[in-house]
């Protein structure tokens, strides 16, 4: 966007040119009231010359020409009193013209309508009363032409002709300066509304640079309260990265522990199973004695029930031990029967508590493996975060390089 032209130095310009216009027009105004003025003396010395001017008296045609200088004299009477209006009003008007062009004011170059109108108005004026007079000054010239015979009225009418030659060229060039005075007036209000548009169109150009400040000093508003925002989420997500690191250690130290004790379980277990084996297999040893000792008393008792009756009653006594023997038997095999479903109890309390121990560390390997992954995804969550924060720091900067 182009700057506008300084408009102190215009108005200076203007003003300077105005003054000098308006000296040349005020020497140019002088002499013309100076040459009315003199055209207004030389109308009145040649009305006094026709008032004074008596024909001398003839034989014959002294009536005839006598009535017919009276008309004549009537008749330039009646023109120079014309003349003369229009030389008064000529002169009372020019100091008008001259006052209210005077009451232009030249230093702000701001020409009012009023101003205009009225300097329009008494121009019209003005040139109907140079009409008159130039219609005065025509009837003037036929009455010089006229009274040719009279040297005197000739020599007056001469200048008083040139006089009024040089006011018409003097009005005429009056007219010129008056009409370029307008145009100046006119270029004057063009480069005023030139001005105004120029200073309107700043205003526009500030208030949309005010604009689009508000509008960068709200996104920068915007981007620190988002970039606060991220600084707390991320904090927020430290403490709970911290959190959940405190708690997987917790839990590495636990299944640790767990682990040790299901070491200890399992070492306890295999040494009970095999204390229990070691009884089984002594209270099996026994059962096995105990039937070959039964074995061999039915042998002796068949041999003695064979040999001989007297042994029948050592026989009842065999049958009755062997009855005894074979309660006994029956109670060991029971123990045995129970100590064998006390060892398979012991064997599958010791593999569901291996099961147990390994289905508790199942979940919390599970549960690593789960905060190990989370924990990564947070890192590079916490990492896009970063480069978000740098990101929109960046932006914040740029924006603020923008709105310096």
């Amino acid at each position: 966007m182009e700057k506008p032209a300084n408009p102190g130095s215009q108005s200076e310009e203007c003003f300077a040119h105005l003054k000098t216009a308006s000296e040349k027009e005020h020497s140019a105004r002088s002499a013309n009231e100076k040459h009315l003025s003199q055209g207004a003396l030389w109308l009145r010395a040649w009305r006094l010359t026709l008032s004074q001017y008596t024909p001398p008296p003839s034989a014959g045609e002294a009536n005839l020409k006598q009535d017919i200088l009276n008309d004549e004299k009537t008749e330039s009477e009646a023109t120079l009193k014309e003349a003369e209006l229009a030389t008064c009003s000529i002169e009372s008007l020019l100091p008008l013209f001259k006052n209210t062009i005077e009451e232009i004011n030249f230093a702000s170059a701001n020409v009012s309508a009023s101003n205009l109108k009225k300097i329009s108005e008494q121009k019209d004026i003005l040139t109907k009363e140079l009409n008159t007079f130039k219609h005065v000054k025509l009837i003037l010239e036929h009455l010089l032409r006229k009274t040719d015979d009279r040297q005197t009225g000739d020599n007056l009418l001469s200048m008083l002709l040139k006089n009024l030659t040089d006011n018409e060229s003097e009005n005429i060039s009056l007219k010129k300066k008056i009409l370029e005075k307008e145009n100046y007036i006119q270029e004057l209000s063009c480069l005023f509304q030139n001005e105004k548009a120029n200073t309107l169109k700043a205003n526009r150009f500030f208030q949309s640079v005010k604009v689009v400040h508000e509008r960068l000093q709200l996104q920068i508003n915007k981007k620190e309260a988002e970039n606060d925002k991220l600084k707390e989420d991320i904090k927020s997500l430290e403490t709970k990265i911290a959190k959940w690191n405190l708690q997987l250690r917790t839990n590495k130290h636990e299944a640790v522990a767990m682990k040790e004790a299901s070491k200890q379980k399992a070492i306890a277990l295999k040494k009970a199973f095999k204390i229990y084996k070691h009884r089984l297999e002594h209270f099996t040893g026994d059962v096995e004695h105990l039937m070959s000792q039964i074995r061999d008393q039915e042998a002796k008792l068949s041999e003695t029930v064979l040999a001989s009756n007297p042994w029948k009653s050592y026989y009842e006594k065999i049958v009755i031990e062997k009855t005894e023997l074979e309660v006994q038997i029956e109670t060991t095999k029971k123990q045995t029967d129970k100590l064998l479903e006390d060892l398979k109890k012991v064997e599958a309390h010791g593999e569901n508590s291996c099961e147990e121990i390994l289905r508790e560390l199942h979940p919390i390997e599970y549960e690593n493996e789960t905060l190990n992954l989370e924990k990564t995804k947070l890192k590079t969550t916490l990492t896009a975060l970063k480069d978000k924060v740098v990101s929109v720091e960046k932006e914040l900067l740029e924006l603020q390089e923008v709105e310096k």
